[in-house]
């Protein structure tokens, strides 16, 4: 009867009668819930909490694990929800096994107000504590609020609009930090180190905005809002009897959320530096840090991303592992690092790839191997030579033959359990030819590639075709039916930045001016050299650009005249689709944005806000597109999408990321060794 009078009333648009009989309407469901209050939590590991219906009338459930807190903390934290302006929302006590009077204070609180439910167990940790809640829960969304934090009064309200605004699986928000020692408050998390962008728009995992920023988003589940469903639908609870247990749970949800919200509000007060706390303890609790790194990892294996965000992740492993060290009791130092140096070691990290770690991390890592270093790199490479040898399938060798020389040539890189090489070895997995081999290359392979980057006109590829029929694939920008094996893509081999891959993917933003800078050559073979020359010719006669080069003002690295310009020219040699070359990806990794003549299909590849087209055939439409970015400072405007670009460069078109890429549609373990015989290139 109540619910056909509620329907009734919103039929009619009657706004105050829809708000007091919602009112009354929670409070006869809410009432209902008091079963909980004494109810053991076992109870709940069964199915009938999986049978729970949604209460349309609980917008929030807010859950809050109970052990032993302040009491005057516990009761700021009770209040600070109960006075919420959301008032649609449920708190759910879980008593974890408290001692002295909180059960009763628990129970009072209950009695007091019928949004509030309580849930007693024995002491099992933070974890059980939570699921036992997230089981009882009823509402559409969860908050998870530690017993000695509190939340802002409208924290409820801020949350579920946008949460039901963008329909979102989880929300993200901002946190105020209070040091209970110093009694001051700060900033603790306010997302400052995302783009404005990320505000704006819903995420998923995939995307830069969270990709790049994966292990440096704050990881507790208290500073986050989840869709109930969300969490039970993909058996999202946390692991229990273990610490650290948020960073483990984070990075298994994270990777099944379809959309993620951030907002920069601070709706969250963490209290820090407080005894006794249910996260608290210098003890052996401290050792669950190994296994949750193990976790983490395997949740990356698991979804098939752990190549990609394997420096970031043990980037952000090594320092978070001496931290729990150093904070340990003295006696408890001597096992503790047994066992971190046995798990450092089970990450077989070898030498190139420690190359890619931060220096601080490099530091740490041989801090506790020590001397054992050394001879655990030698004997890695021992084991991955003998694996070599006996073709072991999680090991693949990639020998590369180069046509130039590039900043990256001295190195050979390991990522994913593929090893690269320019060293002449016998047999290997893959041989890649980049562009073509002035030297003939004899070699056992499973398969032979080539990746050309010279422009696809008749002048230069007439040379190149004729070897085609030599690989099992050819990457090329040219468009040819001479053979079935031409795949027609990009990607970039190279580039002549000044910089290696490790020094790049490690490089601050830099300060930055509106200079357009131009660093091009005089070269005048082809048509597209002689269009770009006259363009330049334009250019100075008409503007005031830096202009760098062969026959002008000689540089031999990009770096120092691209660092601090906004703005870089990019003018290809050849106008074709899928053909571009380190004339962009220069300017994208000074994080400079070009002023691009060349491939019509650009935006196939990179974000088309990064890039300023223009087409010098029309010199003066192209400068006045140029004065107008300028004057309307596109750089700014457009920085998280030259950032999104320099990702792409760095991380999918290097070559070697792009034979990776590519290597995972081809099954290795089913192709036979063949023998190769690559003439060299005849111009």
């Amino acid at each position: 009867m109540r619910k056909f009078s509620f329907e009734t009333a919103c039929s009619r648009g009657n706004e105050a009668v829809d708000e007091l009989l919602r009112r009354e309407t929670n409070s006869a469901c809410r009432s209902s819930k008091q079963v909980l209050r004494n109810m053991d939590a076992d109870f709940l590991d069964g199915n009938t909490w999986g049978e729970r219906n949604l209460d349309p009338f609980i917008k929030i459930s807010v859950i809050v694990p109970v052990y032993n807190p302040e009491e005057k903390w516990l009761r700021q934290a009770i209040a600070s929800i109960l006075n919420q302006t959301l008032h649609d929302i449920e708190v759910i006590l879980v008593d974890d096994g408290s001692t002295d009077n909180f059960p009763q204070i628990c129970d009072d609180y209950a009695l007091k107000d019928s949004r509030i439910s309580v849930i007693h167990q024995d002491n099992r940790g933070l974890g059980c504590a939570r699921n036992s809640g997230l089981k009882a829960a009823s509402g559409k969304y969860v908050l998870y609020v530690d017993a000695d934090d509190w939340i802002e009064r409208n924290a409820c309200e801020i949350l579920y609009r946008k949460a039901e605004k963008d329909d979102l699986d989880v929300l993200f928000f901002g946190v105020t930090g209070f040091d209970e020692q110093k009694k001051e408050s700060h900033i603790y998390d306010d997302f400052s180190q995302l783009p404005p962008s990320v505000f704006q728009k819903t995420l998923c995992w995939q995307d830069d905005e969270v990709s790049n920023h994966l292990f440096r988003i704050n990881q507790t589940a208290w500073s986050k809002l989840f869709r109930r469903d969300f969490l039970i639908r993909n058996n999202l609870f946390f692991r229990e009897s273990l610490q650290f247990e948020d960073s483990e749970f984070f990075y298994r949800f994270v990777f099944k959320a379809d959309k993620l919200g951030f907002i920069p509000d601070c709706l969250y007060c963490y209290r820090q530096n407080v005894p006794n706390s249910i996260m608290g303890g210098r003890d052996r609790r401290h050792f669950d840090v190994l296994t949750v790194a193990d976790f983490i990892k395997a949740a990356l294996q698991e979804n098939g991303v752990f190549e990609q965000f394997e420096i970031q992740y043990y980037n952000w492993k090594y320092p978070v592992v001496n931290r729990r060290y150093q904070d340990i009791k003295k006696e408890f130092k001597r096992e503790f690092k047994k066992l971190i140096v046995e798990n450092f070691h089970r990450d077989g990290l070898t030498n190139s790839k420690l190359e890619l770690l931060s220096r601080k991390v490099r530091k740490i890592h041989g801090f506790f191997l020590k001397r054992k270093h050394f001879l655990s790199i030698f004997f890695q490479n021992i084991i991955s030579y003998l694996g070599r040898k006996r073709g072991t399938p999680n090991h693949r060798l990639v020998r590369v033959v180069y046509s130039w020389k590039g900043d990256d040539r001295r190195h050979n890189w390991i990522f994913d359990n593929v090893e690269f090489t320019t060293e002449k070895v016998k047999k290997c997995d893959l041989l890649v030819v980049l562009n073509a081999s002035k030297k003939a290359v004899e070699v056992k392979a499973r398969q032979a590639w080539c990746l050309t980057f010279e422009p696809p006109v008749p002048e230069v590829m007439d040379g190149f075709k004729n070897l085609f029929g030599h690989y099992d694939k050819v990457y090329t920008a040219c468009k040819s039916d001479a053979h079935s094996n031409i795949i027609n893509t990009t990607a970039l081999s190279e580039w002549w930045i000044g910089k290696s891959h490790h020094d790049l993917l490690t490089l601050p933003i830099p300060e930055k001016e509106d200079r357009v800078v131009w660093v091009t050559g005089n070269l005048d073979l082809l048509e597209g050299h002689r269009k770009r020359m006259a363009f330049l010719n334009y250019v100075r006669q008409n503007a005031d650009f830096e202009i760098y080069g062969k026959g002008m003002d000689p540089i031999d690295s990009k770096w120092p005249v691209y660092r601090h310009a906004k703005y870089t020219m990019g003018i290809e040699n050849t106008f074709a689709d899928d053909y571009w070359t380190e004339k962009i990806a220069d300017s994208f990794l000074a994080y400079s944005m070009p002023i691009y003549y060349g491939c019509p299909n650009i935006g196939k590849y990179f974000p088309e806000e990064a890039i300023i087209r223009i087409d010098i055939e029309k010199p003066h439409e192209a400068m006045d597109i140029i004065r107008k970015a300028i004057e309307a400072n596109w750089w700014e405007k457009n920085f998280d999408a030259v950032v999104k670009a320099r990702e792409l460069v760095l991380n999918r078109f290097w070559y070697p990321r792009f034979v990776i890429h590519e290597m995972k549609k081809t099954n290795f373990d089913k192709l036979n060794y063949r023998k190769f015989k690559i003439p060299k290139f005849r111009p």
